[in-house]
């Protein structure tokens, strides 16, 4: 009796284990987590060096040297913020790049960056926190992290497309 109940609780033990380990490491096993992730407006506009009101066209191109990201041709509305040494005005119009995959060069593996379709941006209004790097002469603009993808939703506000955190934005806090 005592070594089936002995069983009995390894085995309640072990399910208890099995179903911990599946909910906080297997179920949530996303790429974005490693990324930053933000609790207060200031935080996400502190640590971006632009931070700009932009349209989305519907049309991208999806560029593929071992690191596939699709890049849109973006029209600024307004520039909130730029540290940059990037001159940005209202109606520019910039490259912005969603890195969304990369290929292991030594098995063909590819990993995704982001879940499906998620580099497929609608077109629409949308809040950025942008960085800015140099590359073959010329400046890419990428987001600060892939959890906030801001969607407007009402005049001064926006929603956070890409994660759970920060859901909704207003203009008015950002400063």
């Amino acid at each position: 009796m005592k070594k089936w109940i002995a069983n009995l609780v390894m085995m309640v033990a072990l399910l208890a284990i099995s179903i911990y380990a599946y909910t906080n490491f297997i179920a949530e096993n996303n790429s974005n987590d490693l990324a930053k992730v933000f609790d207060e407006a200031n935080e996400i506009y502190q640590d971006a060096s632009i931070v700009v009101r932009a349209e989305f066209p519907k049309e991208y191109d999806v560029i593929d040297n071992g690191s596939k990201k699709a890049v849109y041709d973006i029209n600024i509305l307004e520039v909130l913020k730029n540290d940059s040494k990037v001159a940005i005005a209202r109606n520019d119009t910039i490259p912005f790049s969603q890195h969304f995959s990369y290929t292991d060069s030594s098995s063909g593996n590819e990993t995704f960056l982001l879940k499906k379709d998620e580099h497929d941006i609608k077109t629409g209004e949308y809040l950025l926190f942008l960085n800015t790097y140099e590359q073959n002469g010329s400046n890419e603009f990428v987001s600060n992290t892939p959890n906030h993808l801001y969607q407007k939703i009402t005049d001064g506000r926006y929603q956070n497309i890409r994660g759970s955190s920060l859901k909704i934005l207003n203009l008015q806090n950002l400063y």
